[in-house]
């Protein structure tokens, strides 16, 4: 009767490195054959919730000047109100549901690839979709590609919860989602002003 055994382990120094490299690469291999098909299916669930963010940008902004093109004389103010209530909402749903949803969110991003944060995509995604459309639909002089980027990322960590990620894995979901909102913010801004959307290019390469 034949008996299995386990193969024997490395036993000079040089052996245990190169059967810790072997290991490391098999599992690298393995690793990319299921993050690569959800990369791409998060990166087309991305770029669909940047073009629905979009449109409702465009549909707040045409809201608001349909209220100042009203036929009073103080139809102007009824603009800046807007504009002030939905900053002001905004303001409280940052506060008090997603405090890392505040400014652009690329910070917080880094933050949780070096492993200080963590990114509750649960909070972050509505209050950042919500609050970017109410800030910047309301006139704010905001970009839209911090939060494209960081509403990919959240869908990234979305990604991880769904698929069972590990954690190397869902870092680098994280960070697909994250390209694919900078990618498809980058569009954004470059459809309505082609020259504002080429500086912005610039700048992100320039601090990068």
């Amino acid at each position: 009767m034949a008996f299995v055994t386990d193969p024997p382990k490395p036993s000079t120094p040089d052996a245990r490195r190169a059967d810790r490299e072997i290991r490391s690469y098999l599992t690298m291999r393995t690793q990319r054959r299921r993050v690569y098909p959800r990369a791409a299916l998060l990166g087309v669930v991305t770029g669909a919730v940047a073009v629905a963010f979009r449109w409702c940008l465009e549909a707040s902004a045409e809201f608001r000047y349909g209220l100042a093109d009203q036929p009073t004389p103080w139809s102007w103010l009824l603009g800046i109100f807007w504009g002030a209530a939905g900053a002001a909402l905004a303001v409280f749903l940052v506060r008090r549901f997603a405090p890392e949803a505040v400014g652009s969110g690329i910070p917080h991003l880094k933050a949780v690839f070096y492993r200080l944060r963590t990114l509750e995509w649960g909070r972050v995604l509505p209050v950042k979709f919500v609050g970017g459309v109410l800030a910047i639909g309301g006139g704010l002089a905001l970009g839209r590609e911090g939060p494209t980027i960081q509403m990919g990322g959240a869908l990234g960590a979305a990604f991880a919860r769904f698929f069972s990620s590990n954690p190397g894995e869902r870092l680098a979901l994280i960070a697909a989602g994250s390209g694919a909102g900078l990618a498809a913010g980058d569009q954004l801004t470059a459809l309505i002003s082609p020259g504002a959307g080429g500086a912005v290019r610039q700048l992100q390469e320039g601090v990068g």
